[in-house]
């Protein structure tokens, strides 16, 4: 199976990218490749190819559309936004994707709303799927209702008015559990957490804090201390012992 993330700007440390690759090498069976598509030479492990992204003009998280077009990726590739971690062997993915060799894209359903996610993304290029960056560089754009518009809004958004909702399907969702969702549900309540992931192959980090932040929770003091004055102490390290075993590899990088 062939990986890619992308990386542009500077929100992920290069050890985001050397740490999905770790994990990826631990538990993905079949590990072909693993691409970063990225704007400048980054300091990673040989092993990952570094294609310079540098000319498409994109930011944010809208460079993950170009990977639509078959003129940068004509075969299949999962793609895995970089501020999640692997929990545990992806075999039970790897199956799911063979047994359905007629999905053209395969991701899951957003914690927040009502609609697809882009984080973890199963695309086998074809006519349909490069219909999303096709009509992304010809200027269309689709809204979200209510908030700021992402590229997964945009690729549910063009493929419902192409008629091309069809090409979407989701994993299962019991495989995906959200760091802030599940802070939330569980009340910070680390052992009711630690049994609600147990059977997750991800954790997903979407927003703030970022994986490191748990580890180095005063990186993120100040964010908390504006945005959330009384959960800032209520959810401190939270996950730290899960986030330490699973993301802080011991063949990886040291933290950012």
């Amino acid at each position: 199976m062939h990986v890619v993330c992308v990386n542009v700007g500077a929100k992920f440390p290069d050890t985001y990218v050397e740490r999905m690759f770790h994990m990826c090498r631990r538990h993905l069976p079949g590990l072909q490749r693993f691409t970063c598509f990225t704007d400048r030479r980054r300091h990673l492990s040989p092993e990952v190819r570094q294609v310079d992204c540098s000319d498409w003009g994109l930011s944010g998280w809208w460079p993950k559309l170009r990977l639509f077009d078959r003129r940068v990726l004509d075969e299949p590739f999962l793609f895995l936004d970089l501020d999640q971690i692997v929990l545990r062997p992806l075999d039970r993915m790897v199956r799911f994707v063979d047994e359905r060799p007629d999905a053209p894209v395969l991701g899951m359903q957003d914690f927040l709303y009502q609609t697809f996610s882009s984080s973890i993304l199963y695309v086998r290029p074809s006519n349909e799927t490069q219909v999303v960056w096709d009509s992304f560089a010809c200027g269309e754009r689709y809204e979200a209702d209510g908030r700021s518009s992402g590229d997964q809004d945009f690729i549910e958004g063009c493929l419902r008015a192409k008629g091309l909702s069809d090409i979407l399907s989701t994993f299962p969702s019991e495989w995906f559990v959200s760091y802030k969702v599940l802070r939330k549900e569980t009340r910070g309540q680390t052992a009711l957490a630690r049994e609600r992931i147990k059977n997750a192959l991800f954790l997903v980090f979407h927003g703030r804090p970022m994986p490191h932040e748990v580890l180095q929770p005063w990186r993120s003091l100040l964010y908390l201390l504006q945005h959330k004055p009384l959960r800032a102490f209520q959810y401190w390290r939270f996950l730290e012992k899960e986030v330490r075993q699973f993301w802080c590899l011991e063949d990886a990088a040291t933290d950012p």
